[in-house]
């Protein structure tokens, strides 16, 4: 079973099956950017060793965002870290992040 919400209101933690819980978007809370987003298209990590997914990121206000992906993913969870990235000419470059609060 994999988390889908932690409602902390009333004290619930809801769980699903494998083949329920593939996301394309989720919520994310309490970002903190570590430089301005010059474009929607981003790459992101929900895992310390997952794959870089594309991703367009729309933000709400600035501590939250929804998070687009490009292809849909297994097992985002609520309280899982989800980190921003940008290509460069260098590499990789870190932009920010912040913490899963719910998938759509």
């Amino acid at each position: 079973m994999y988390v889908i919400e932690i409602d902390t209101k009333s004290n619930r933690v809801i769980v699903a099956s494998k083949d329920e819980v593939c996301s394309k978007s989720f919520l994310v809370k309490d970002i903190n950017y570590l430089t301005e987003l010059n474009s929607s298209n981003i790459k992101v990590r929900v895992r310390s060793t997952g794959n870089f997914l594309n991703a367009k990121i729309e933000k709400t206000d600035d501590s939250h965002a929804t998070i687009i992906l490009d292809q849909p993913e297994n097992a985002i969870s609520p309280g899982q870290a989800c980190v921003f990235y940008n290509k460069d000419n260098i590499g990789m470059r870190l932009l920010g992040g912040g913490w899963i609060d719910s998938t759509n």
